[in-house]
C-alpha cells in the first residue's frame, strides 16, 4: 500500500493513465480521493482488465473510468496531456513502452523493478527530464520512483548512475548498492559498468 500511495501523491494531472494496471487499485484511489476526474486502465491482457473492471464497479467510479486492452499505449486514447502511470515492471520493458509511446502526457511517473540506470541513461538519449526522484522501502525491498517531463534533459553522467536527490531513502539505498557491489568485487572483478557505477557511489560517503 505504501507504494501505491506514493505513486498516488505524485499525480498532479486531472487525468490518469495507468498502463499495466493492477486491478486498478490506482485508478480507484485517485478517483475516490478526487485526485483524478478521469481514469485509464491500460493493460495487454483481458483478465486483468476485467479484474479491474471489477474493482471499479465494487467502487461505483465506472463513468469516470476507461479501459483499454492494448500493449503498452502505442495510440493515443486522449488529446489531453495526462499522468501516465508505468509501476511494477522491469527497467527494460518500461524503456519499450516508453519507445511507442504516443499519447501526449504531462508526468510520466515511473516505478522499476530493476535496470534503473538503464532506464536513465535511455532517458537521456530521448532529452527527457527526470524532474523528481525518490526510494519507498517495503517488505525489505526498495522501489525507485522516477517523475518525466517532456522537458530537457539535465541529468549529469554521475546522476545517470546514482540518482539525483539526497533524502535518507535515497541515501540508504546509495549505501546499500555500494556494499553489494563490494560483495561482487571480492569474488571478482566489476565489469566496466559496475566499475562506473562503483565509482561514483564511492564518492557519495
Amino acid at each position: 500500500m505504501k507504494r501505491l500511495e506514493t505513486l498516488i501523491g505524485l499525480l498532479k494531472s486531472r487525468t490518469v493513465i495507468d498502463i499495466g494496471s493492477d486491478h486498478a487499485y490506482l485508478p480507484k484511489l485517485a478517483l475516490a480521493n478526487n485526485i483524478v476526474d478521469l481514469a485509464y486502465v491500460c493493460d495487454i491482457n483481458v483478465e486483468p482488465l476485467l479484474s479491474g473492471y471489477r474493482t471499479v464497479k465494487q467502487a461505483q467510479l465506472l463513468d469516470k473510468t476507461k479501459f483499454v486492452l492494448t500493449n503498452g499505449l502505442d495510440y493515443q486514447v486522449t488529446n489531453e496531456g495526462a499522468d501516465i502511470v508505468i509501476a511494477g515492471m522491469g527497467g527494460k520493458e518500461i524503456i519499450s513502452i516508453i519507445d511507442n509511446l504516443s499519447q501526449p502526457f504531462t508526468q510520466l511517473i515511473l516505478q522499476p523493478n530493476n535496470h534503473v540506470i538503464s532506464l536513465r541513461q535511455y532517458l537521456q538519449t530521448k532529452n527527457l527530464e527526470i524532474s523528481y526522484e525518490s526510494v519507498v522501502s517495503e517488505r525489505d525491498k526498495d522501489y525507485a520512483y522516477l517523475v518525466i517531463t517532456p522537458d530537457p534533459n539535465t541529468y549529469t553522467d554521475k546522476e545517470i548512475y546514482v540518482g539525483r536527490g539526497n533524502d535518507d531513502n535515497i541515501k540508504m539505498m546509495r549505501n546499500k548498492r555500494l556494499l553489494q557491489l563490494q560483495e561482487i568485487n571480492k569474488k571478482h572483478p566489476l565489469s566496466d559498468e559496475l566499475l562506473v557505477e562503483y565509482q561514483y557511489l564511492s564518492q557519495e560517503e
